[in-house]
């Protein structure tokens, strides 16, 4: 009987790390990930900053490279792409992560420079001062205690190092299974 579970475990565990498996997880990672922040934003309005923008666009990117990675059968190229898609989606949740706990400076375009009246009441709307107005070094969301960029780079390491593995686990038994 302890054969038989140790067995299936190494099936489950091979199986999990096998290549389709692994684009079939960061996709399905990658639409928790766009959706929780386009649910927090259109159901719960929280207006996300422009950091947070730019990893909803990297997510949908990893979607779309994933999808096609699965249709075409993991081609060497779309397997590079989607590898530094996600790569640049830990770097960038890392950056986000460093602003909004004040390591680093935000960026010009994270921060809102009010205009003075007279720009104000120069052909600008009224409605002026009413969309992204989240900025990008204080915490807008928390879920569980925990701030939105926190659990973004929680998700996007995870999905870095678990890619990383499972091509490095698909180099080697493409390459020296004769040895």
């Amino acid at each position: 009987m302890v054969c038989t579970w140790r067995f299936l475990f190494r099936m489950v565990v091979k199986k999990f790390f096998e290549v389709p498996t692994a684009h079939l997880i960061l996709l399905l990672s990658s639409i928790l990930g766009a959706g929780t922040s386009i649910t927090s934003q259109y159901i719960f309005d929280k207006q996300p900053c422009e950091l947070c923008l730019i990893s909803r666009y990297i997510y949908v990117m990893i979607i779309i490279i994933s999808t096609l990675t699965l249709k075409y059968n993991n081609t060497s190229f779309l397997r590079k792409v989607l590898f530094m898609t996600v790569f640049c989606s830990f770097l960038a949740g890392t950056y986000h992560l460093g602003v909004e706990n004040r390591w680093w400076a935000a960026p010009k375009f994270c921060t809102i420079t009010i205009p003075d009246q007279e720009e104000l009441d120069k052909a600008v709307p009224s409605n002026f001062l009413e969309g992204n107005s989240a900025k990008c070094d204080v915490v807008n969301l928390e879920i569980f205690g925990l701030s939105a960029t926190l659990l973004n780079i929680l998700l996007s390491s995870s999905l870095f190092w678990f890619i990383s593995v499972c091509y490095a686990i698909d180099y080697g038994r493409r390459n020296f299974k004769h040895m």
